[in-house]
C-alpha cells in the first residue's frame, strides 16, 4: 500500500472508531501506537475493535477463529 493510501486508511479506521462511539481520547491513546504512513491500518482497527468489545462487555474473538 502506497503511504497516501495507508494514510487514508488509517484516518478511515479512527472516524469508525468514533462513528462506533469509542471515546476520542481512548481513540487517540491505541492510534498514537501505529504511525499513519505505515500499512499497519488492519491492525488499529484490531487494537480499536479489542477496545470497544471491552467496553461492551463482549469477549474478542481470538486470533485465527471466526465467529
Amino acid at each position: 500500500m502506497e503511504a497516501p493510501n495507508a494514510v487514508m486508511h488509517y484516518l478511515a479506521v479512527l472516524k469508525a472508531a468514533r462513528d462506533f462511539g469509542l471515546d476520542q481520547r481512548d481513540i487517540e491513546s491505541v492510534a498514537g501506537r501505529f504511525d499513519a504512513r505505515s500499512p499497519r491500518a488492519e491492525q488499529l482497527a484490531d487494537a480499536l475493535a479489542d477496545l470497544l468489545l471491552s467496553r461492551r462487555s463482549i469477549p474478542p474473538t481470538p486470533a485465527g477463529c471466526s465467529g
